[in-house]
């Protein structure tokens, strides 16, 4: 390999490296003020099913969001709950 060849594949590399996040996921924290516990639900809309009640304190890694919800996941559980009922934890 060449001299050239070694250096843009080096180059590359860093590139990639420094392109990839290096913090860790989002997270929020369960904050409800009228009751223990929020609803965690399979669609972003109060209509949608219910797929547990999340103690307030915990905390969830954030995938996304969707309009006055965030998608969170919760053990083995994906789903969203209200931003009203969330706290976001600081950015480092």
């Amino acid at each position: 390999m060449t001299a050239r060849m070694t250096t843009l594949s080096t180059l590359a590399l860093l590139a990639a490296a420094l392109a990839w996040p290096a913090h860790a996921a989002d997270t929020v924290t369960v904050r409800s003020k009228s009751t223990s516990w929020a609803h965690m639900r399979a669609e972003a809309t109060t209509h949608s099913a219910i797929l547990g009640k999340v103690d307030n304190g915990t905390k969830l890694e954030v995938l996304g969001t969707s309009g006055d919800w965030t998608q969170v996941k919760w053990g083995d559980k994906t789903g969203y709950i209200n931003n009203k009922l969330l706290i976001r934890s600081a950015s480092k």
